[in-house]
């Protein structure tokens, strides 16, 4: 390990330990979130394909911010399934951390998300609102492409990796996949990030975009991760969900299916309840969220994120099962 790299590792390692996320940042799951999707991926490939978590974790090492990746592995000690759990957590956490710090350059904030519109009961929109061309869909692609091409570089199939395992996260949190149109948001809502509500219990007004991704894990803490890790591994388990069997992992265009026909539809009944919870434009008309609403909303994003997790795996086996492209 060089000195930059040490180097790397602290300003990162310091970065994250003060970061404070913004209730309007398009972050899905929250930091602790992505940790638990990467650790049940780990979990998974363990069991199931131990050459596909060992290649992975070879092709890690090429990591432009590989130091750090290392630095914090070592707080799992020297068990080799801790250790990947823990790699694992932190590539999927990378992409959220790139927004400053030494590895900026690496940062895309088009490619967490994609607005397809939503227009509300009654709203007539100007003319259909154009969605970027580079967003969710067109990075897993892209980077699905570079992952499993044996003829690019480790250090890019590493960044590749990283993004894969952060937008799968990111593709099942329904609000990463819709913008909300209304006479209140003309232009648009942005995923929920500019509709305020006030959670059941109190507390300042957050984003509703923020309300889901902090619904079932905010904490860092890699104790805390795994315990949640575990507890949705055990709650849905793979060979249990409709999704995995009904729309299984057939190559890049099955993340446009999990995108339209999972989260965007259930951003509309779920998370805007069919256009009947909007959010305020300022944080002063925020509405209160019912208990109801919040129930149901942390029952939908504790099966999401264990799906995310799971599917997440079996992205991750068929790009590196698949045969080599001639």
């Amino acid at each position: 390990m060089n000195l930059q790299r040490l180097k790397y590792a602290a300003i990162i390692l310091t970065g994250v330990a003060s970061a404070a996320v913004s209730s309007t940042a398009a972050l899905a799951w929250s930091m602790g979130g992505h940790r638990v999707t990467g650790v049940i991926a780990a979990r998974t490939l363990a069991s199931t394909a131990p050459r596909v978590a060992e290649a992975i974790a070879l092709i890690m090492q090429s990591h432009p911010a590989a130091a750090a990746f290392e630095t914090r592995m070592n707080d799992a000690g020297s068990d080799p399934r801790a250790r990947l759990e823990r790699l694992f957590a932190e590539i999927a956490q990378w992409p959220d951390e790139v927004r400053g710090g030494p590895f900026k350059q690496f940062h895309r904030g088009n490619w967490h998300t994609i607005g397809l519109p939503y227009f509300v009961p009654g709203f007539s929109p100007a003319g259909e609102p154009p969605v970027p061309a580079e967003n969710m869909l067109s990075a897993l692609r892209e980077n699905a492409r570079i992952a499993a091409d044996t003829a690019a570089s480790a250090a890019d199939r590493a960044v590749a990796l990283c993004w894969i395992f952060h937008l799968v996260g990111d593709l099942h949190q329904p609000l990463h996949a819709i913008s909300l149109f209304s006479a209140e948001y003309p232009d648009g809502d942005r995923y929920g990030t500019q509709a305020w509500v006030l959670q059941p219990h109190g507390g300042d007004a957050v984003s509703l975009h923020y309300f889901w991704d902090s619904a079932i894990q905010r904490s860092q803490n890699m104790l805390e991760v795994e315990k949640t890790a575990s507890q949705l591994g055990a709650a849905h388990q793979a060979e249990a969900l409709d999704e995995m069997r009904s729309r299984p992992y057939t190559g890049p265009d099955s993340f446009e299916r999990w995108t339209r026909e999972e989260s965007h539809r259930l951003a509309i009944s779920d998370a805007y309840r069919e256009g009947r919870v909007r959010g305020a434009a300022d944080k002063k008309g925020a509405p209160r969220l019912t208990e109801d609403y919040a129930h149901n909303a942390r029952t939908l994003a504790a099966r999401r994120m264990a799906l995310s997790g799971h599917r997440l795996a079996e992205v991750l086996r068929a790009i590196f099962t698949a045969p080599a492209t001639p």
